[in-house]
């Protein structure tokens, strides 16, 4: 029999405490698309079934098998007869778990119940009791599976759709689920919104030794079990929600060509398929457009001020202004401070039309789910606070009344899961109390015999107000932890605030939404960050905004994000040294994503040079990244070099938006330790090399500092390099390079002992990644190396590259990437990933203080040759807080 058509909306239908049911709605695309939508031809199942295979199919390139143990027998590309698909450990489909927390179990059988030319049905059965559904469909250029049926005498309360294990060693993309070889792309991606992603990092890829790892899960919802990676404590008050269970969880899989452009055309046939949003901007899907990477000026508007920025902005050349921490008296209903716009919201629109007609989208920054008063009280915590905010599920008894006037203590009889939270797992949390509708917060708790005492009381906390009590009134812990603030507790109040927010975007014309913090205090994980923007996004149909927030929030919420950023700390390191190797880590990981780019923020003031400009600059066109620009407008406009500042800031942002940069310029933009000049004259851009740099306070200590000791023929002689050649721009404490160790014949029998010397000021820690410079002298008369491998201990490095003589390479950044340069220029040449074999790192750790084993082992590019390799070692210690400032 043939199946009816079934209805593949992108999402589950949520139950929320009052009965309301939200969905996916079609995204403002969608009517322009129809065209999009017709029903792809039938594919019929041409491929012959394996004995144990019982499902085979095609969809564009790729093939998939599942056999009747439930293992995917195969992930082929058919236009190159590849397999991808990992002969041991067997992948399996779907795997489920009776216990949350629990062992996933993989299924004893698999088998098909209905057949089409493009549906088939299949049974998945497990020893535990349960029978899972799954209806796969072809729908011509991907695969959709959906759970439609679960039958168990026992809740299931998870499932686990992979582990997948797939033979690709190129850079994958955790926050959308692709997996990478240089010829091939496989997506598993999530769609629907019980259907998310693993860890405390809300990933759905991992490496692993034989390539790449893939997987999702979905949990039951009808229980009062926490889910919540965020929160990791089963105390959490939790509020059932009574009909999301696993089933209607929901995956595609798909594959196509190598290549950016090729992805996301087949991510975005999914997305437009499958009714997930695909939220356009100036014509454009956001995930191709340059409109959300322009730098953003996050400065401290106000109605008084909002022309003299308009008029910074047009000296900058920046599209985007946002004011940190927003311009709200509170946070959960996000209401105006009037202090800062006497005239409400209507001031506020009134600027944002402003700004819209130079060109220029005003926007706001939320601490999302966070509750807090600031200028004025929250609604939802005073003068009565929400039922549904988030606390923990322990009983508590008060000891004694309580006059309205004691701050002195309060005690209550002694409870050991309170106090294993508040006194040692979350001994950080800020310790509020809620008792009748007074909220209590204690700076010190302590035991005293069966007592819990708090003091240092701060009655009716948050702005609320202080009351009597007497011992029979009820005792709540709440959650508080963060910036000081409360949580929505149900995913009802956690989507009412995303109301509140649509509201003030859409009347106010606002444009540039910053969600930051938004979490999983209401117990159900990642389903309620999926909720929250479901609504945010069908309360904004057709509104063209653009929206960040963390990578963290969740798989299916890749579909929302414009663009990624943050704000930096460690700014004691200088205006170039902040955070540098996070940052830089980031482009690689939001590039793979294929997510527009950001640097993250960057704090020019009365200090800042023009050089520091044009290095910032340089770097941004080399990333194709935007900035967050954090000014304070008195400290720049003080700064003698403002004018030049401005000129310089517009012309580079000028130049990336425009696409004039080549790749090999922008890959030469990208190399931290130099500085590059700018102009534009007669229509023609001109880019100059003007120097290396380093930082002039890095202290260069002798090679000496390394204790090293020579096993078999590994020769050690005078270090021949210089600190440029490091490529490092040395914003550190201290850093030293060892003498040459020499490695020849390729041999991995050749051994170096190696101690990495203690630090002085132990602030500067006691560990760091590998860093090195490896060689091959012009002077060699071989053809050169290639393939190379440096072990250190167990860990083993490979850097699938040719080196020539004459050519090095360098790590001067902790990046799953290595720089080619020649000796000659010292310009870098190329640039080469680094296969990861493991799921945390793909640099090992040195511990300074101990011996490390390191060794050099590589293939010759010509058989008759005899190469040999010079490795120096690289220490950094780096600067403490308060360094810049003493020196």
């Amino acid at each position: 029999m043939y199946f009816k058509k079934i209805n593949t909306s992108s999402s589950q239908s949520l139950l929320n405490s009052k009965g309301s049911t939200t969905s996916f709605k079609n995204n403002t695309l969608t009517k322009k698309h129809n065209h999009l939508r017709v029903f792809l031809g039938v594919l019929s199942l041409t491929t012959t079934l394996n004995a144990a295979d019982i499902v085979s199919m095609k969809a564009d390139s790729l093939k998939f098998s599942l056999d009747e143990k439930g293992y995917i027998s195969s992930l082929k590309d058919t236009k190159t007869g590849k397999e991808y698909i990992v002969d041991s450990p067997q992948s399996y489909l779907l795997k489920t778990a009776p216990k949350f927390n629990g062992q996933f179990k993989e299924p004893s059988s698999a088998k098909v119940l209905q057949s089409a030319e493009n549906e088939t049905l299949v049974e998945f059965t497990y020893d535990w009791g349960a029978k899972l559904d799954v209806k796969i469909i072809n729908h011509g250029k991907y695969f959709s599976f959906e759970i439609v049926k679960v039958s168990c005498s026992k809740k299931v309360a998870a499932i686990r759709w992979g582990i997948v294990r797939v033979k690709m060693h190129q850079p994958m993309a955790r926050w959308i689920a692709l997996a990478r070889s240089k010829d091939y792309t496989i997506a598993f991606m999530p769609l629907s919104l019980n259907t998310v992603g693993m860890g405390n990092n809300n990933v759905a890829s991992n490496y692993i030794e034989k390539g790449t790892a893939l997987f999702l899960e979905s949990y039951d919802h009808t229980t009062s079990k926490s889910l919540s990676i965020e929160y990791k404590t089963d105390k959490m008050d939790v509020t059932p929600l009574p009909r999301v269970t696993v089933k209607g969880s929901k995956i595609a899989i798909a594959g196509c060509k190598a290549g950016r452009d090729r992805e996301l055309d087949m991510i975005e046939h999914i997305e437009l398929s499958e009714n997930l949003p695909h939220p356009i901007y100036k014509g454009k899907w956001i995930k191709r457009s340059k409109e959300p990477s322009r730098t953003s000026l996050w400065i401290n508007h106000t109605q008084k001020n909002t022309d003299e920025i308009i008029a910074l902005c047009k000296e900058l050349g920046i599209a985007n202004i946002c004011r940190f921490q927003g311009f709200f008296k509170n946070w959960g209903h996000f209401d105006v401070d009037k202090n800062l716009y006497p005239g409400g919201w209507p001031a506020v629109k009134a600027d944002a039309d402003k700004c819209l007609q130079n060109g220029i989208n005003l926007g706001f920054y939320s601490l999302t789910y966070f509750l807090k008063p600031m200028a004025e009280t929250e609604p939802f915590i005073a003068p009565i606070p929400d039922p549904r905010l988030a606390k923990l599920k322990i009983p508590l008894t008060l000891l004694s009344n309580l006059s309205a006037n004691d701050k002195k203590e309060l005690r209550i009889k002694y409870n050991d899961d309170l106090y294993n939270i508040w006194g040692k797992q979350y001994a950080h949390w800020y310790k509020v109390l809620k008792i009748g509708n007074e909220l209590i917060e204690a700076k010190e708790m302590a035991i005293e015999g069966d007592d819990l005492v708090f003091r240092k009381l701060t009655r009716g906390a948050f702005k609320g107000t202080p009351a009597p009590h007497n011992k029979q009134s009820p005792v709540t812990a709440m959650v508080a932890s963060g910036y000081h603030s409360l949580f929505p507790g149900t995913v009802e109040m956690h989507a009412e605030q995303a109301k509140i927010q649509a509201k003030l975007i859409a009347d106010n014309h606002l444009k540039l939404c910053i969600l930051d913090g938004f979490g999983e205090a209401t117990g159900h994980g990642s389903l309620a960050k999926n909720q929250f923007m479901e609504t945010l996004h069908n309360e904004l149909q057709g509104k063209e905004i653009l929206i960040t927030f963390s990578p963290s929030q969740s798989i299916l919420n890749w579909h929302n994000v414009s663009y990624f950023s943050w704000g930096e700390y460690e700014l004691y390191k200088g205006f170039r040294g902040t955070m540098i190797d996070y940052r830089l880590g980031r482009q690689l990981e939001i590039g793979a994503n294929l997510i527009p780019k950001k640097l993250g923020q960057y704090y020019p003031d009365e200090k800042t040079t023009t050089e520091d400009i044009e290095w910032l600059m340089a770097r941004a066109a080399g990333w194709d990244s935007g900035i967050d620009l954090h000014f304070d407008i008195k400290k720049i406009k003080s700064n003698p070099n403002y004018n030049q500042i401005c000129a310089l800031f517009k012309l580079w942002e000028k130049a990336r938006i425009n696409d004039v940069f080549t790749e090999e310029e922008k890959m030469r933009l990208r190399q931290t330790d130099s500085i590059y000049s700018l102009s534009h004259t007669n229509g023609k851009w001109n880019l100059k090399f003007k120097k290396f740099w380093s930082d002039s306070k890095m202290k260069l200590l002798p090679p000496s500092v390394f204790k090293i000791t020579s096993e078999g023929n590994v020769k050690v002689e005078k270090c021949s390099i210089a600190w440029r050649q490091t490529h490092d721009p040395g914003i550190h404490l201290a850093a030293a390079i060892s003498d040459d160790l020499i490695f020849s014949g390729g041999s991995q029998s050749a051994t170096a002992k190696v101690v990495y010397p203690l630090p002085k000021d132990k602030r500067s820690g006691e560990s760091q990644k590998l860093q090195f410079v490896l060689r091959v002298k012009n002077t060699s008369p071989s053809g050169g190396i290639k393939n190379i491998k440096i072990k250190v201990g167990d860990h083993t490095l490979l850097i699938p590259t040719t080196l020539k003589p004459g050519e090095y390479i360098a790590n001067p950044h902790l990046l799953q990437k290595v720089f080619v340069y020649d000796s000659k220029t010292d310009m870098v040449k190329r640039e080469v990933f680094i296969p990861q074999f493991n799921p945390y790192w793909f640099l090992p750790d040195l511990k300074k203080g101990t011996e490390q084993k390191i060794s050099v082992s590589f293939e010759k590019v010509r058989a008759s040759d005899s190469p040999k390799a010079v490795l120096n070692l690289v220490l950094r210690q780096q600067l403490y807080d308060g360094y810049r400032q003493k020196k």
